[in-house]
């Protein structure tokens, strides 16, 4: 399981996404991390009543790389939500964490 959250999805994004909608935006980049480069991983958060309140798509940018000795990789991160949209590019890179496997997180250097 990737540690995704907080970084991954702040600045405008994540002011603008409750809970529910950053978490399927977290699951979605953490498909995305592990997809081929250029192939969209698509997203959605519904209310309870079932209606659609915001939706989007990933997309890995890069193949793998190293960074500070951490396997890393680029995305693009696509919202829309009220009628309007926003784009932000990330870098994720893999943690390992003894006895943990190891998580996806954005660099802190």
């Amino acid at each position: 399981a990737a540690a995704l959250g907080g970084g991954l999805i702040g600045g405008v994004i994540g002011h603008e996404l409750d809970a529910r909608e950053q978490q399927q935006l977290s699951l979605a980049s953490e498909q995305a991390v592990m997809a081929p480069a250029r192939r969209a991983v698509p997203w959605s958060s519904a209310d309870p009543a079932g209606q659609v309140t915001a939706s989007g798509w990933v997309v890995p940018t890069s193949s793998d790389y190293r960074r500070g000795g951490k396997l890393c990789r680029n995305l693009d991160q696509h919202v829309l939500k009220d009628g309007g949209s926003q784009d932000r590019q990330i870098t994720l890179c893999r943690r390992v964490a003894l006895g943990n496997g190891s998580s996806w997180v954005v660099p802190q250097d």
